[in-house]
């Protein structure tokens, strides 16, 4: 390809930092990107159960930002998520608003940095929600919790979808899912794949279930 771009990693060529906030909430944004000649990104108002999650978030949309085009503000970014063969297509996706404006200037051009910051919001945020992609988080979370059961860790994929709810509730009267132009996958509206992926675990003896043996 010629830029050698297509050797890019995230998890091993950027680093993401995280600083909490006044609310109690957390700020993670990647550094090295701009080497990269690209934004660095960033996502705000995460719990710190949903850290992880968010990490993934930003590192996909920067392995697509690198590896693929350029992100721009304004611009929706998708990547499907599945495990196994013949698994259900998960999307994750994002959209793409300024944080920060580029810099600008021909120093700043010529060094490859400048290129401003741009935080990562739900796909269907409104105008002005500047807050955590909770879908994607939740969507994140529910992949987690699926490669964790194929490797038979179904306790561990109970937490990754119990975080998943907590963080995001959803609304059951928020109707069907609207479309999401251009990508495939299945989008996770309203958290309802980890309602449904919590409800297929078997249950706990702290679910209830017949209430187990008793002494005497």
């Amino acid at each position: 390809m010629g830029s050698g771009s297509r050797g890019f990693d995230a998890n091993r060529d950027i680093t993401i930092e995280a600083s909490e906030d006044q609310r109690g909430r957390y700020v993670l944004r990647t550094k090295g990107l701009a080497g990269r000649r690209r934004p660095e990104l960033e996502i705000a108002g995460v719990t710190e159960a949903g850290l992880n999650a968010a990490a993934g978030v930003i590192n996909i949309v920067a392995a697509y930002s690198v590896n693929e085009a350029e992100v721009l503000a304004g611009q929706s970014v998708g990547n499907v998520l599945t495990v196994g063969e013949g698994a259900r297509k998960l999307l994750l996706a994002v959209r793409a608003i300024t944080s920060e404006k580029s810099s600008g200037g021909l120093w700043s051009k010529l060094a490859g940095g400048g290129k401003g910051v741009l935080r990562l919001v739900d796909v269907h945020a409104d105008a002005g929600d500047h807050g955590a992609p909770l879908t994607a988080l939740a969507t994140m979370l529910v992949h987690r919790a699926a490669v964790r059961l194929g490797q038979d860790d179904e306790d561990g994929a109970r937490t990754e979808l119990e975080v998943a709810i907590a963080m995001f509730p959803g609304d059951p009267e928020a109707g069907a899912a609207p479309p999401v132009e251009g990508m495939e996958g299945e989008l996770n509206w309203q958290n309802h794949i980890a309602y449904s992926d919590l409800a297929a675990l078997a249950p706990t003896d702290s679910d209830g279930g017949d209430g187990g043996d008793e002494d005497g």
